[in-house]
């Protein structure tokens, strides 16, 4: 499957996620930076809690806009995906569910990067199904590749 359908059936539930075709012409700056990297953009989430840190998916990989940094991670570079409260790793069967508030990746080269994934409410949390679209695009891009 590939990484554009992939985000339209995971992501589109959630209430920051926005196709790119309907951001407009916001979010200019991120898509120029997508394009520099050869990618294609798919759409953007906004943390409305928070910071408004603003995320781009692409079908190569992430450009984050965090407190004014841009950094592009590409799916093919993310070795594993956690969900995280603050700094500390959330498991699925604890009670710090509604704490989570990002995701740690950690990347190929065995550096960690934190998105922070903050919207939801207390029972749903986006940063779980956010999580579970990367984990899938990092396992598509993987098979695309063999």
């Amino acid at each position: 499957m590939n990484v554009q359908i992939r985000a339209k059936r995971i992501l589109s539930r959630l209430g920051s996620y926005h196709p790119i075709e309907a951001v407009g012409s916001d979010f200019l700056y991120l898509r120029e930076q997508a394009f520099r990297q050869g990618a294609i953009p798919i759409g953007v989430y906004i943390n409305t809690q928070g910071s408004g840190d603003t995320i781009l998916l692409s079908d190569l990989g992430l450009i984050s806009d965090l407190e004014g940094t841009k950094a592009f991670i590409a799916y093919r570079d993310i070795e594993r995906v956690d969900v995280v409260a603050g700094k500390t790793r959330v498991e699925a069967a604890t009670d710090e569910k509604s704490d989570a508030d990002g995701l740690l990746l950690t990347l190929l080269n065995s550096t960690s990067i934190v998105i922070p994934v903050r919207d939801g409410n207390q029972q749903y949390r986006d940063v779980f199904e956010f999580g579970r679209f990367i984990s899938r695009a990092v396992e598509d891009v993987k098979k695309s590749r063999v």
